[in-house]
């Protein structure tokens, strides 16, 4: 699973002068700041199309537990999208990808007789064929290994200033400042 954890006893430090009473306001800034993150790094994997499915973009959630914002994607391949894969590793399970490979890849075949002969059709795999081509594209995810996006990585400064700010704007306002 891809996470970031950002400790807000740290940012607190900034805001000393304040004392701790203001720590509840802290953590309700944090978790309007975490909803905010999930929502750009959502917008973020919309943008780059990282996958065709929506599992990866519904599986963004922000949570704060005790001093501590956690922002993580909760969907099982979001560490290979997140960091990809080697190459010369194991290959993945073939029977994950089988709803990709009949969701992308066609079979073409050439009419050998009647009306339309030499025409070519294409057709989506069924059967023996759809593992068969599973199978060949988990080898080859095994042999080249599949680059990563880096989405949370990337962003890192952005959701550290997300967190500033909404920290900042919740102290503000319970404060009196604003």
């Amino acid at each position: 699973m891809a996470a970031r954890n950002v400790d807000l006893r740290d940012l607190a430090k900034k805001f000393r002068s304040l004392g701790s009473r203001y720590m509840p306001t802290v953590m309700a800034g944090a978790r309007s700041a975490g909803e905010r993150a999930r929502a750009y790094l959502v917008q973020e994997s919309q943008s780059k199309k990282v996958v065709d499915r929506g599992g990866y973009i519904r599986g963004w959630k922000s949570l704060v537990i005790g001093n501590t914002l956690e922002v993580y994607n909760q969907a099982p391949y979001s560490g290979v999208l997140e960091y990809g894969r080697r190459p010369g590793a194991k290959p993945p399970p073939y029977y994950v990808l089988i709803p990709w490979v009949q969701r992308h890849l066609k079979i073409d075949r050439v009419i050998k007789s009647g009306k339309r002969k030499g025409t070519s059709t294409s057709r989506a795999p069924k059967g023996s064929e759809l593992i068969g081509l599973a199978i060949a594209v988990a080898k080859s995810i095994g042999k080249r290994g599949q680059k990563g996006h880096f989405i949370l990585t990337k962003s890192r400064k952005k959701i550290e200033g997300f967190i500033l700010l909404e920290v900042k704007d919740a102290l503000q306002r319970a404060s009196g400042i604003v």
